[in-house]
């Protein structure tokens, strides 16, 4: 009868002997809740980005390229990376890291471009000025006193002031901090792009990357990694915290073009003159076509019309 009172005593106490436990425990050991200030509010940044599924490249080698590194050629692309701020506080996001990867398509980075570049927040040099004062005084007094409340007369007394005040001034250069910070990875297979905030631009909307790429002489396409993060910083419990907003890496194919040169066009009033004239526009063809041009109506829409008949 004991031992069933005391069972039922130590099965009511479990539960308790648990919740201590559990509070008592190591702090590395228990697992905090993901719970911030802005848990119930709408501060907290959703973000995303856009980037092509293909793009295009186009030789840009030099003579200069070609005699130093020969059987390889220069290929540039323009990435165009797009941020989108879906709701919250854009403050929130404080840099923003592109990463273009080519080591899968067998490139090596040349060239890139923007640099790193700094900024300041003050347009001109800041003065700052330094003043120091000295005062120095002497003084000395002489008298006397008998008995009581008889005193000596007279009383001598004497004392020196003086002052000294120095200004210096100096003019110095404002503080810059970084406004983008770029550099190679992968052993100059890649290249990263670290935009920051400031107060006079801003992380959300479309951002080119130009990026040139050393490739074989027969390189003709290829498809690259474009990795994108998007951080900021959270309170939690009073205390800030660095926190990913998004993280994205998506595949992009790469097309080279070649060169094309475009014809001169030719006035349509041009068209009109050559043709009354019975001469060729394209300055080398036979015109024994014009006969043929002259037949036709002259209520035509477009000398377009006419430029059929002087092709053979």
């Amino acid at each position: 009868m004991l031992s069933n009172s005391l069972l039922r005593a130590h099965s009511g106490l479990a539960p308790l002997l648990a919740t201590a436990l559990a509070i008592t425990a190591p702090a590395g050991a228990v697992e905090l809740p993901d719970l911030s200030l802005d848990t119930f509010k709408t501060r907290t940044p959703e973000v995303g980005f856009d980037v092509p599924q293909r793009l295009v490249c186009r030789d840009v080698t030099t003579d200069a390229f070609l005699a130093e590194r020969p059987g390889e050629r220069l290929v540039e692309i323009v990435a165009p990376v797009t941020l989108l701020l879906y709701h919250g506080e854009a403050r929130r996001v404080q840099d923003v890291v592109v990463e273009i990867d080519g080591a899968s398509a067998g490139l090596a980075v040349y060239d890139y471009a923007p640099r790193t570049e700094l900024v300041a927040e003050h347009a001109q040099p800041i003065e700052v000025k330094k003043t120091e004062s000295v005062d120095k005084t002497i003084g000395g007094s002489l008298g006397g006193k008998i008995a009581g409340d008889v005193a000596l007369a007279p009383t001598i007394s004497g004392g020196a002031t003086k002052s000294e005040a120095v200004t210096t001034t100096q003019n110095r250069l404002p503080p810059k901090r970084p406004l983008v910070v770029s550099g190679t990875t992968g052993r100059r297979t890649g290249v990263y792009y670290k935009l920051r905030k400031s107060s006079q631009s801003t992380l959300e909307g479309e951002q080119e990357f130009r990026v040139t790429f050393a490739a074989p002489a027969d390189w003709s396409g290829g498809s690259i990694e474009v990795r994108c993060v998007a951080r900021g910083e959270q309170k939690w419990l009073l205390v800030e915290q660095r926190r990913v907003w998004n993280e994205t890496a998506k595949p992009v194919e790469l097309r080279l073009v070649s060169h094309t040169v475009a014809k001169p066009a030719i006035e349509e009033a041009e068209v009109a003159e050559l043709v009354e004239l019975g001469s060729d526009p394209s300055g080398g063809r036979p015109t024994q076509f014009a006969p043929a041009c002259e037949k036709l109506p002259t209520q035509s829409p477009t000398p377009c019309s006419a430029l059929r008949c002087l092709n053979p």
